[in-house]
């Protein structure tokens, strides 16, 4: 795999560096709820100032629709930097406006510059070519290098990720060469025995995930949403619980393929069924082949595995030494029902080997996780590398069955109506107490039968990735710090077809265009 790091652009020293960041933070009135993803750049940009650069940091804060908005200034963030920093850091009014350049013109050798929110400007996600390029210009006059660093962005075509590559010299920086170093440790010779532990709603969501894992690792536990389709696919009855009926020949395919390969797949002994989609729903554990045989006959729901289960499935996770986690074992977002996705995460924080979180997440900071649990997200403990959903999700998707690099397509997944409108990297800022998102899964009820297990199968609020945390979660410690991660839906990038975005922009972060471009001499200062 060919990454161009920052060595490759030699010496920096009194050069001018753009460093495209993901400073996506949540802000409540105007203050940080969670300085991780400010604090994932530290490397980075501590790396650039030793080099003697002149560091220009470039991020997009929510979506201000192409013009300023004062709630979405990346102001706080400059100021949150300078303390992390231990150093001034200077705040331009404008992306590339007079502000700006004078900003930039007055940066030392080792300074540091933060521009305004690149969405204040219509170029940076603007559908015309020619307005992204038009804005990739002017930003390019401001530097002489780019180092793309903004991992939740990286696979997107924008002004300052795409166009800008191709104008300017460029290399991933660090907080993407750590990302990619730990993807490479899920599917190149990982220490064993590797787990896979797969949940949420859908089968149809991870199918290539499944089978690139496959013949790699050594067992395959599922849960969440997706167990009723596989219990289905074995014969078993499973009531209203979620099933995807197209999705059963291609998950008695994995059954047999599993057995074939010799791979421990397993699924729950035992599932937690409940009288309706609802935080207070009556509800009783039974075995797994009879689930209809419950209190509730053919309408109860399985919303979680149950205790059993969660033993056997912590056991397993606890005796490897690789583990890969997506998606959550029930609909953790009601504490009736957070059981086994609680009993999995703990499970995890006492592995003695590598753990990966799949999802976009606010820190995992329970009192348990150590850092040698490889957390998702950019806020987690110090020195633990971050794995955003939808780039792990493509990551082993664009890889080919012999472990080369595919072309990386990126297509907008195809969002509910309900969901429109919405952006999977933008966060929200954390809120204490359930009951607002008890009233979002009320109010979107007609889809709560077909969206059981989590894992992005609620609705919007649930499904974003830095959003609502505590409001899923309540004050649990363990769930409101998981609840981004497990709760994001695995995102756009290996999705083929069915969105707007164009084949070029997938070419992210290897064999990627934006750090393959042209080597062109850095212009005069």
């Amino acid at each position: 795999m060919t990454l161009r790091t920052l060595d490759t652009l030699g010496s920096l020293e009194g050069k001018r560096v753009i460093v495209r960041c993901d400073l996506n933070v949540p802000l409540r009135d105007g203050v940080i709820a969670d300085d991780g993803r400010v604090r994932a750049s530290l490397p980075t940009l501590n790396a650039l100032i030793n080099a003697g650069a002149r560091v220009i940091v470039c991020s997009h804060l929510g979506r201000p629709n192409g013009s300023p908005d004062p709630q979405y200034s990346l102001e706080p963030v400059a100021q949150r930097l300078s303390e992390l920093l231990g150093k001034p850091v200077a705040f331009a009014r404008d992306t590339v406006g007079e502000s700006a350049q004078h900003a930039v013109a007055a940066i030392e050798d080792g300074g540091v510059v933060v521009l305004e929110n690149l969405r204040f400007n219509a170029g940076e996600t603007a559908k015309d070519d020619a307005a992204r390029k038009s804005f990739a210009a002017e930003l390019a006059a401001l530097g002489d290098a780019l180092v793309s660093d903004g991992f939740g962005v990286v696979h997107r075509k924008q002004a300052s990720v795409y166009e800008l590559a191709q104008l300017l010299p460029s290399a991933a920086g660090l907080l993407i060469a750590t990302e990619l170093d730990v993807l490479d440790r899920l599917t190149e010779n990982p220490e064993r025995p590797y787990t896979v532990v797969l949940g949420g709603s859908k089968v149809s969501d991870k199918l290539g995930v499944i089978s690139h894992l496959l013949p790699r690792v050594d067992r395959l536990l599922v849960g969440g949403g997706m167990l009723f389709t596989f219990l289905a696919a074995e014969g078993h009855a499973v009531a209203s619980s979620l099933l995807e009926q197209d999705q059963l020949d291609t998950v008695r395919g994995y059954i047999a393929d599993a057995r074939e390969r010799g791979v421990e797949l397993v699924l729950p002994t035992d599932v937690v069924v409940a009288s309706g989609f609802s935080a207070d729903a009556s509800h009783e554990t039974v075995a797994a082949d009879a689930i209809e045989q419950s209190a509730f006959g053919a309408s109860g729901i399985g919303l979680d595995i149950g205790p059993d289960s969660a033993a056997r499935f912590a056991e397993a996770i606890r005796d490897s030494k690789t583990v890969f986690w997506n998606g959550p074992m029930g609909v953790f977002e009601f504490p009736a029902f957070a059981s086994g996705t609680k009993a999995v995460a703990q499970a995890l924080t006492e592995v003695d080997g590598l753990g990966v979180v799949g999802g976009e997440t606010p820190p995992l900071q329970c009192a348990s996780w150590d850092s040698r649990t490889i957390s998702s997200g950019t806020s987690r403990p110090a020195a633990v590398p971050a794995s955003s959903s939808s780039r792990v999700r493509s990551y082993l998707d664009w890889r080919s069955s012999d472990g080369s690099l595919n072309e990386f397509v990126c297509c907008a997944e195809q969002a509910h109506p309900a969901d429109r409108g919405e952006l999977e990297d933008e966060p929200r800022p954390p809120a204490g107490g359930g009951d607002r998102a008890e009233a979002a899964l009320d109010a979107e009820g007609r889809r709560s039968r077909q969206r059981i297990g989590g894992g992005g199968g609620v609705p919007a609020v649930h499904r974003h990735p830095l959003g609502a945390d505590a409001d899923r979660c309540g004050q649990d410690p363990v769930r409101t710090r998981l609840a981004g991660c497990l709760g994001a839906r695995f995102g756009c990038i290996h999705r083929r077809g069915v969105g707007s975005l164009p084949r070029e922009a997938g070419r992210a972060i290897c064999d990627h265009r934006a750090l393959r471009a042209p080597r062109v001499p850095p212009r005069e200062r």
